[in-house]
């Protein structure tokens, strides 16, 4: 299943989202999307929390955990319909 990340800050097809996968965030988008957003902090980006000296990786997950990331996961399902959804919206056990 092939799995990419779309870093949008687009509202479009939000209000009314039907996921037809699983509803939880597997550890592969889970860690896949804590590190770009890692990666962005470094780079510059601004944080969505108030943080004291703590790691870009804990300030990326803490983000995550508190659903300030507005991005979007895109998933291929088996048949061939790619489903575009809010990363907010997925349940996250890690």
């Amino acid at each position: 299943m092939d799995k990419t990340i779309i870093i949008t800050n687009s509202m479009e097809n939000d209000s009314n989202e039907t996921i037809t996968s699983s509803l939880y965030m597997t550890k592969f988008e889970y860690q896949d999307i804590i590190g770009k957003r890692a990666q962005f902090l470094k780079d510059g980006a601004t944080p969505l929390v108030p943080f004291t000296k703590q790691n870009y990786i804990e300030i990326a997950e803490r983000e995550l955990k508190e659903k300030k990331i507005n991005w979007y996961i895109k998933r291929k399902l088996p048949n061939n319909i790619i489903e575009k959804i809010n990363i907010n919206s997925l349940i996250i056990i890690y």
